[in-house]
């Protein structure tokens, strides 16, 4: 609960142990009563150190912007590999697209959540967030935006790709370590050689690097906080 923590889930456990000991017809009433009353100290006990935990072991640990990064990455590179393939680009990338931006979306809230439960310690100083985690988990997102107005920028062009863009795409996917060229010689021969909204493509593709810049910055400055 974003309100009370772990506070129901031991209030629900200590009171199902009451229950199943008044059934067995464990110990008189007042042993009961006062099983009860311990183990009702013993939950609040449980959920406020459980409570203490989650800036150590998930609000601060920079795994959780680190996933959100690691879709980025897989999608920018999923991405460009099918950008010199128009036909099939036209029917695959609006779903890659649409999935990339709910699954982003999901791992955004799902980071933020807890980085906002870590903070609510922030007054003790061994348990508080780093506030450079803080802001990079603002970085990425607006990273993750930026490669999803990239997409849709892509989505929106009827021009096929000259020579050098086709060169371009390689040299990006070479960047991921990918290093398949996807427009070889009798390619290059068939499809003829536009100039119109060669701009367009410059922009795309220059989008594309500066993306593949704040990425790699992202990841070096997770690293940092490891």
């Amino acid at each position: 609960s974003s309100d009370f923590g772990y506070g129901g889930f031991y209030f629900v456990l200590t009171q199902t142990v009451i229950c199943m000991e008044f059934v067995a017809g464990l110990g008189d009433g007042d042993e009961l009563v006062l099983n009860r009353i311990i183990s009702n100290v013993t939950g609040i006990a449980m959920a406020a150190a459980m409570a203490l935990l989650p800036p150590n072991v998930m609000g601060s640990n920079a795994k959780w912007t680190r996933k959100l990064l690691k879709k980025s990455k897989e999608t920018s590179m999923a991405f460009l590999e099918l950008l010199p393939r128009r036909k099939e680009f036209g029917q695959v990338c609006p779903t890659l697209l649409k999935e990339y931006v709910s699954e982003s979306n999901k791992l955004r809230d799902d980071a933020r959540y807890l980085m906002d439960d870590a903070k609510r310690f922030q007054l003790a100083k061994v348990l508080s967030v780093d506030p450079r985690l803080d802001n990079e988990l603002d970085e990425v997102s607006v990273t993750a935006s930026f490669l999803a107005l990239l997409m849709q920028h892509a989505i929106d062009l009827d021009e096929e790709p000259d020579e050098s863009i086709l060169e371009r795409i390689d040299s990006l996917l070479a960047k991921y370590g990918n290093d398949r060229s996807y427009h070889g010689r009798t390619e290059r021969e068939e499809r003829p050689r536009q100039l119109l909204g060669i701009d367009e493509w410059e922009s795309l593709l220059d989008g594309m690097e500066t993306l593949q810049k704040r990425m790699d910055g992202h990841e070096s400055a997770l690293e940092s906080m490891l």
